[in-house]
């Protein structure tokens, strides 16, 4: 189990590269979604050069909603949750890491760091384990990450939940649900001057 004592000094990954485990997060995860138009549905026809039979590619648009949508459904009945998140108050969430992972610099830095000491021991299958939050990490916040990993949305949020949701992501490490955060509560020029100080702490 991965203890909020270890968590002490951990800085969020912000929109700068960083050293160490940081920098391994893959770029893909801190960009926005690639646009529709790379993904339209298309049907390629074509013939090799020796007359072969032609082949043809077949793409589902909505494969990623039915996915994600039945992720959320395992998820609230339990099914194959191998990682629980601890809040202080005493809450429990069980989620999938990777699905979280996707989304949060530390949970994937665990999860890696969990992959390579399964390997050296020789462990296979799913093995639970869990991480200890701090307390600037209340349920409220924690919920609005998970609802954005599994579904990309951040839905029904006001002023005071702002504020939770931006500490819950700053402590996680969820650069997409921290910049959402501070596009709505900040002026431009206060949101600049945040991002800036948000990149510095990452290469200290």
């Amino acid at each position: 189990d991965v203890d909020r004592e270890d968590l002490k000094g951990w800085k969020p990954l912000g929109a700068s590269k960083s050293a160490g485990s940081e920098q391994e997060f893959p770029k893909l995860l801190q960009e926005d979604s690639s646009d529709d138009e790379g993904t339209q549905s298309q049907t390629d026809e074509g013939e090799s050069a020796d007359g072969a039979d032609e082949f043809k590619v077949y793409h589902q648009q909505d494969h990623h909603t039915y996915l994600f949508s039945t992720l959320k459904t395992f998820r609230e009945s339990s099914i194959l949750t191998d990682l629980t998140l601890k809040t202080e108050g005493g809450r429990s969430f069980h989620v999938h890491s990777p699905v979280l992972a996707a989304v949060s610099s530390l949970i994937w830095t665990h999860l890696k760091k969990k992959g390579e000491e399964n390997k050296l021991s020789g462990s296979v299958g799913v093995q639970p384990w869990s991480v200890c939050l701090g307390p600037e990490v209340d349920p409220v916040g924690l919920e609005a990450i998970l609802e954005f990993a599994y579904t990309g949305l951040l839905s029904s949020v006001n002023r005071h939940d702002v504020q939770r949701i931006r500490a819950a992501a700053e402590s996680l490490g969820t650069l997409r649900v921290w910049q959402l955060c501070v596009n709505d509560e900040d002026p431009l020029s206060k949101r600049n001057e945040d991002e800036q100080i948000f990149a510095a702490e990452q290469m200290e």
